[in-house]
C-alpha cells in the first residue's frame, strides 16, 4: 500500500510540478523511449510489406479468374491495409524524429563531454555496453559508473 501511494504521490508532483525529479530507472526508461518506438517501426514495416505482398497475390488472382463480387471487395480491403500501414509508418515515424530531438537536447544540455558521449552511443545509436567500453577505451565496469553518473545529471522531461 505504501508502495502505491509513493506512486501516486510522485506521479502528482511531476503533474503539477511539485518536486519529482525523475529517478535513474525513470530516466532510462525516458531515454530508451526511442528504441522501443523504433522497434516498433521494424515490425510495422515487416506488416506493411506482408500487406503489399497480399494485395499483389489479390490483384494477381482477380486479374487471372473471372470477376466476381467478393475478390473485388478482398482487393480493395487489402490495399486498404497497406495504405493504413502507410500512415501509421508515417506518423510513427514523425514522433520518433521528435523524441530522438528531445533525447538529444537532453543529452546535450550535459557539460561533461565524456556523458554525453556514453549517452548518445546508448540511446541514439543503440549500441551494447561492451561495444561502448571499447570505443570509449573503458572498462565495462567503468562505462556502468558512468552511466549511473550521466543518469543523475541528465534532466529528462516527464512523459
Amino acid at each position: 500500500m505504501r508502495g502505491l501511494f509513493i506512486a501516486f504521490e510522485r506521479m502528482y508532483a511531476n503533474e503539477y510540478g511539485r518536486g519529482g525529479e525523475m529517478t535513474n530507472k525513470e530516466k532510462k526508461q525516458w531515454l530508451l523511449r526511442g528504441w522501443k518506438l523504433e522497434s516498433e517501426l521494424k515490425a510495422l514495416e515487416e506488416a506493411k510489406k506482408r500487406a503489399l505482398e497480399r494485395a499483389v497475390s489479390v490483384t494477381a488472382k482477380f486479374n487471372e479468374d473471372k470477376v466476381q463480387a467478393g475478390e473485388h471487395n478482398r482487393q480493395e480491403e487489402a490495399i486498404a491495409r497497406y495504405i493504413d500501414y502507410e500512415l501509421l509508418i508515417e506518423q510513427q515515424t514523425d514522433r520518433l524524429i521528435d523524441i530522438r530531438m528531445e533525447i538529444t537536447k537532453a543529452i546535450f544540455a550535459l557539460e561533461n563531454s565524456t556523458l554525453r558521449t556514453l549517452l548518445l552511443k546508448r540511446y541514439l545509436e543503440f549500441k551494447p555496453w561492451e561495444q561502448i567500453a571499447e570505443e570509449m577505451n573503458y572498462s565495462y565496469m567503468q562505462i556502468t559508473r558512468l552511466h549511473g553518473r550521466a543518469l543523475a545529471q541528465i534532466k529528462c522531461k516527464s512523459i
